[in-house]
C-alpha cells in the first residue's frame, strides 16, 4: 500500500506492518516511521540508505523514498531496503 504524493518524484509505502516489531540487531521497538527510518540508518553502511519519515509529508505510516535516481541506483536501494 502506498500514498500518491501530486507532482513529485516519490514514493510512500506504508511501513506500519513493521510497527512493534523488533529493530536488528538493536532489539528495539519500532514504534513509528522515525524508529523505522532511525533503524534503517544505523543498519546502513557509510553512503548508505537512508529514508525520510513521512509524517512530515502528512502520512504518518509511510517512508518517502525519492525516485530521482538512476534505475541501478534505485535497484541497489530497494535490495538494501
Amino acid at each position: 500500500d502506498y500514498g500518491i504524493p501530486p507532482g513529485a518524484f516519490y514514493l510512500l509505502p506504508t511501513i506500519s506492518g513493521s510497527f512493534g516489531c523488533k529493530h536488528l540487531p538493536s532489539g528495539e521497538i519500532i514504534k513509528d516511521a522515525d524508529d523505522f527510518c532511525r533503524g534503517l540508518l544505523s543498519q546502513s553502511d557509510p553512503g548508505g540508505l537512508a529514508v525520510v519519515p513521512g509524517d512530515a509529508f502528512g502520512s504518518a505510516d509511510t517512508l518517502r523514498i525519492s525516485y530521482a535516481a538512476s534505475d541501478e541506483l534505485l535497484e541497489q536501494a530497494m535490495d538494501r531496503l
